[in-house]
């Protein structure tokens, strides 16, 4: 993954919402990165003062807090397959969360004042931008199937794009699942990501979903929602025998059978609990169902490994004593309410004077010798509302240029680090930027290109 992407992944990787092969790109992108580091240090930062502070200005929906409370004491350690992410996200967001929203969503989400109140660890940048009046007002809605998008804000300057949009079904879900893409003015998918959150007390999903700056998309975009599922998820605790099999039959809320999951071997071998088990599901099951949790003699059990495949898992959990017996779990299952049967679009112009009030661009002409025949040659910082780059190249062969993309480069404001981003505009041209919160101020910034201890005033 590049710097970009990471950023992108920050939330859902401590959220544990990304699948296995993700979390080891990020985790093998932060081995190296000081920069990524050093915003998922802060982001960590943020979730542990939540944590200790408990000060919940808003009290958790009822309906939710009896189906999590028991679970939220001790949130779950972390998962080893796609399936079980949603269940281990929903737990631990809860006991970060606690059902706020981040600043971004808060903004936007106008009818609801008592968001205001809650705790931000969300992208300042956007914050600011609409902070500023930067936000494009939009509000338009489209809906297919009973479920109905709503793309309430656009933020668009020379830095980036981001649209900050909701979801809702006409029934009631537990989650949703979807997936989304951002077409220029020619009609062109370009890069981005985003992140979501599934809010169970207002059964709606709020979103944001970032694209490159007015530059790269023209006068308008073309937003496309696709694969959107809506999900109601239901769980059961079961009573696990050592000794037979078990035939668990998976109902809705109405009785109806949506499947039948099988656990046919309950096993203790050396110092873990071995469990296999196999399924089968109808039509109306978007996902395989999947065991949220063990415990023995009531206390949750620590899971070590996972082995799944179509149809079937292998769960191994470290056992807490060998004479307790008494072992139960609990298994989790959905059923799609509400999907979209074809692609949700939606045309959104730009507004470019909008964009043009918010930039301010200040020429740069400096060269710094870094090698024999390697210069660095800053060009501008573009202030937006969005964000602010430090923009410079690399002039060397081209050969070299990849030896340059994890310069250790630094920021500082009024003496202070700030935290900056690395990010490579165009290898090939060897064009790079340095980006930073656009709350920064502009005076007295000194760059620090750390391996060579040199030192400009841009």
């Amino acid at each position: 993954m590049k710097c970009k992407d990471i950023r992108l992944n920050i939330e859902p990787y401590l959220a544990g919402e990304l699948a296995p092969e993700d979390i080891a790109r990020v985790q093998e992108h932060l081995k190296s990165c000081v920069n990524c580091r050093g915003e998922t240090e802060d982001m960590k930062n943020k979730i542990a003062w939540l944590r200790k502070s408990r000060d919940m200005t808003v009290k958790m929906p009822a309906h939710l807090g009896d189906r999590l409370a028991r679970r939220l004491a001790s949130p779950p350690a972390k998962k080893k397959n796609p399936w079980r992410f949603a269940a281990a996200a929903s737990i631990a967001l809860a006991v970060i969360l606690t059902t706020f929203y981040s600043g971004t969503i808060a903004q936007f989400v106008e009818d609801i004042p008592f968001i205001q109140k809650y705790f931000s660890f969300g992208d300042r940048g956007v914050e600011h931008s609409l902070a500023q009046g930067a936000g494009q007002v939009v509000e338009e809605s489209k809906t297919v199937d009973g479920i109905t998008v709503t793309v309430h804000r656009v933020i668009a300057d020379e830095n980036r794009t981001v649209v900050l949009y909701s979801m809702k079904a006409a029934e009631d879900a537990h989650k949703a699942r979807f997936d989304k893409g951002i077409l220029d003015q020619k009609g062109a998918r370009v890069s981005g990501g985003g992140v979501f959150k599934f809010h169970e007390d207002l059964q709606k999903v709020t979103g944001r979903f970032n694209a490159p700056g007015i530059e790269k998309l023209g006068n308008s975009i073309q937003l496309l929602f696709e694969n959107i599922h809506f999900t109601r998820q239901y769980t059961r605790e079961i009573s696990l025998s050592l000794d037979e099999s078990l035939h668990i039959p998976l109902l809705d809320d109405k009785g109806t059978e949506l499947g039948r999951y099988i656990v046919e071997t309950a096993e203790i071998k050396e110092n873990m609990l071995v469990i296999k088990t196999r399924w089968t599901m109808n039509e109306t099951a978007p996902s395989n169902p999947y065991i949220v949790e063990v415990t023995q003699g009531g206390t949750r059990l620590t899971d070590a490994r996972f082995i799944g495949g179509a149809g079937y898992a292998t769960y191994s959990y470290h056992l807490n004593n060998m004479d307790d017996k008494d072992f139960s779990l609990i298994l989790a299952f959905e059923k799609n309410v509400a999907f979209a049967t074809e692609t949700i679009s939606m045309d959104i112009k730009i507004d470019r004077d909008l964009a043009k009030k918010n930039t301010f661009e200040k020429k740069i002409d400096q060269r710094v010798q870094l090698e024999d025949d390697v210069y660095l040659n800053f060009e501008r910082i573009l202030a937006t509302a969005s964000q602010t780059a430090i923009e410079y190249t690399v002039e060397a062969d081209r050969e070299r240029l990849r030896d340059f993309m994890e310069l250790k480069i630094k920021v500082y404001s009024h003496g202070e680090e700030i935290w900056a981003n690395h990010d490579h505009l165009d290898l090939h041209q060897g064009r790079f930027a340095l980006r930073f919160d656009p709350t920064i101020p502009l005076e007295n910034l000194k760059v620090v290109i750390v391996e060579k201890g040199i030192e400009i005033t841009p």
